[in-house]
């Protein structure tokens, strides 16, 4: 329902914004003996490739640390552009971080728990990138959101800190634009945290301010 909810929204956000010069080469001499060419130089000797250390459990550790890390900071990043650009209506701006989406590597070295939920990520993803229209990429921008949830839900997942609402003076158009920024923004963290306090404050805002 709460997918369903933000495509809508979605959607209907994003419907409202939307001489050169030539030389003549020199004639080959026509008597006497060619040239002779200079002898050629031998190629220097190039040192093999020093074999890498063998890891040890604990490199592991901390590589694959470092990869979960940079997966999710880089991700979420993408999931942002994403979701601005289909609010915008501009489904050509969401194609190049929903393509980095899509490319994500490395699968293999994941948990185990995490690689469905990222096989949901990147299929959801590329689906944005073949979008034939906005309602399309709004739906796999929904389906995003529910595979970061999902994930979440069985691995842990972020906080957000609250940011205090916007309240607009009455009649201020874009007092009002601000305060829907600020309700899309409550509502994406309260699908993806989830967050249910998030969640109601962001349909709160939509339902008793003016559109």
């Amino acid at each position: 329902m709460r997918v369903l909810a933000l495509l809508s929204f979605v959607g209907w956000v994003g419907g409202t914004l939307a001489g050169c010069r030539t030389t003549t080469p020199p004639e080959p001499p026509l008597h006497g003996e060619p040239e002779a060419l200079p002898a050629p130089k031998p190629a220097p000797a190039v040192a093999p490739a020093p074999e890498p250390p063998a890891p040890r459990d604990d490199d592991l550790v901390e590589d694959d640390a470092a990869l979960l890390e940079v997966l999710m900071k880089s991700h979420f990043g993408e999931t942002v552009l994403i979701r601005r650009a289909i609010i915008a209506g501009d489904i050509d701006a969401a194609i190049p971080p929903a393509e980095a989406i899509a490319g994500l590597e490395d699968e293999a070295r994941l948990p185990e728990p995490w690689k469905t939920r990222v096989g949901e990520l990147k299929a959801a993803s590329d689906r944005i990138r073949q979008a034939p229209d906005l309602p399309e990429a709004a739906a796999a921008m929904a389906d995003i959101g529910k595979s970061c949830a999902g994930c979440h839900l069985e691995l842990g997942g972020p906080t957000f800190d609250p940011e205090p609402e916007p309240v607009p003076p009455a009649g201020d158009l874009v007092a009002r634009m601000k305060r829907h920024v600020w309700a899309s923004e409550r509502l994406w963290e309260g699908l993806v945290g989830p967050s249910e306090a998030a969640w109601r404050e962001g349909a709160a805002a939509l339902v008793e301010g003016p559109l």
